[in-house]
């Protein structure tokens, strides 16, 4: 990836600076804030570095003592453009507590010794695109402010991002992960993130994070040959569609929204985004797999929503909103057990204003009437429904009181198989 390149030192004139040590680059990086450093295709190993710098104390004692602890860039600021494209780290590449006022620009670099890159803000692009990290690789409490790309790069052992911060577009994609990689407690302030087509033969923890921001986080189509943690609160339906998982798959930390917005000046609510569909099927896919019937049936009810008033006609719509008022989508016992005791209140209170006895004598059977009409699968109710209305109605029964009972009876009777199937569904092995 190429960037915009302002005024450069040179190569040889970067190296020589660099190894005047962190007080000497940072007086000269204050007062040259628009020039920026060139270590494009150099190669930090001792005897490439001599070619470039020779008779150099510092290379020469680090080579006599095999101590190259003096061979970093901690606390180094970095006024425009840092350069490292193509650069091959053979020693430990420490950036620790660094500054990068302009873009930091790895792409293509490759670190086969350990690399931190702690305490780092990066001011603008950080862009390791390509990069092949053949050890282990830290950024710790790291602060991204402009756009990330770690897209196709290779992390052979240990990546780990606690406590980072990013601001800006993540960009992960096609990347490969051999060793463990942990994201916990890291920051995405940012609207976008995507770990597409990643091949992680690892563990992956992407958890304990605050993403409330985020209204894209992709993992599509990527391949996850052990563990794969996610855990937060996200502003968004994470995409695993076509994702590839081995092993166990925890999905009940994770915290989504179902993004939706009213249609004009009405009541009704359509998802924005129609793709969520598919990634809420795909999520149900996972928690069945799982055995997390509970998860599963919250992620079923949320692909429902999805579907209102876009993939399902107006009919279909209506008698979905009545599936989910009634009984959230199969999840709650007590609604529909509260709408069977309100009908029962209202058929009953019907029954009394209308009977043919004083009220105080009508409680009793009007009970047994009400409870006899809505379980005619009983032997006793055809009976006790009979006696119940011969005692309350002595001259004839009142105007409309068939088509009352059978309103009563149609709705109660959805609402007792509403009660089952929510105790079906909360006592599911």
């Amino acid at each position: 990836m190429e960037f915009k390149k302002p005024n450069l030192l040179s190569k040889e004139a970067s190296v020589a600076l660099w190894l005047q040590g962190k007080d000497a680059w940072n007086v000269w990086a204050k007062k040259n804030p628009d020039i920026g450093v060139d270590f494009s295709g150099v190669r930090f190993a001792i005897p490439d570095l001599l070619q470039i710098a020779p008779n150099n104390k510092v290379l020469l004692k680090a080579n006599a003592e095999g101590d190259f602890s003096a061979l970093t860039f901690v606390n180094y600021t970095f006024p425009h453009l840092a350069d490292f494209s193509n650069t091959e780290f053979n020693i430990p590449a420490i950036f620790d507590n660094g500054t990068f006022n302009g873009t930091a620009d790895f792409s293509k670099a490759i670190f086969s010794q350990n690399a931190s890159f702690n305490g780092i803000t990066f001011n603008c692009i950080a862009s390791f695109y390509n990069a092949e990290f053949q050890n282990s690789i830290v950024f710790s409490d790291c602060n991204f402010k402009g756009n990330t790309l770690f897209t196709f790069s290779h992390f052979e052992m240990l990546a780990y991002f606690p406590s980072t911060t990013f601001h800006e577009v993540v960009g992960f994609d096609h990347s490969t992960f051999a060793g463990g990689t942990h994201f916990k407690n890291t920051k995405f302030l940012c609207k976008e993130v995507y770990f597409e087509y990643i091949n992680c033969t690892d563990t992956f923890d992407f958890d304990e994070l605050d993403a409330k921001k985020v209204i894209t986080l992709s993992f599509k189509g990527s391949v996850f040959e052990k563990d794969f943690n996610i855990s937060g609160h996200f502003k968004c339906v994470p995409d695993l569609r076509s994702t590839k998982l081995n092993h166990h798959t925890d999905l009940t930390s994770m915290i989504y929204t179902l993004n939706r917005k009213k249609v004009f000046f009405t009541p009704i609510k359509k998802v924005t985004d129609t793709l969520d569909i598919g990634r809420l099927c795909r999520l149900k896919e996972l928690a069945e797999q799982n055995k997390s019937h509970d998860m599963a049936l919250a992620f079923h009810a949320d692909e429902l929503r999805a579907k209102r008033w876009g993939r399902l006609n107006i009919v279909q719509s209506v008698m979905d909103i009545i599936y989910s008022v009634t009984s959230n989508y199969g999840q709650s016992i007590m609604r529909p057990l509260l709408l069977l005791v309100i009908s029962f209140l209202l058929f009953n209170s019907y029954i009394i204003s209308k009977s043919d006895i004083e009220i105080k004598s009508a409680y009793k059977p009007a009970a047994t009437l009400s409870i006899a009409t809505i379980t005619p699968f009983l032997s006793i109710s055809k009976e006790a429904r009979g006696h119940s209305a011969q005692v309350l109605f002595e001259k004839q029964l009142p105007e409309n009181f068939y088509l009352y009972s059978y309103a009563y009876a149609s709705s109660s009777f959805l609402f007792l198989f509403l009660v089952g199937l929510g105790l079906r569904n909360r006592f599911r092995i």
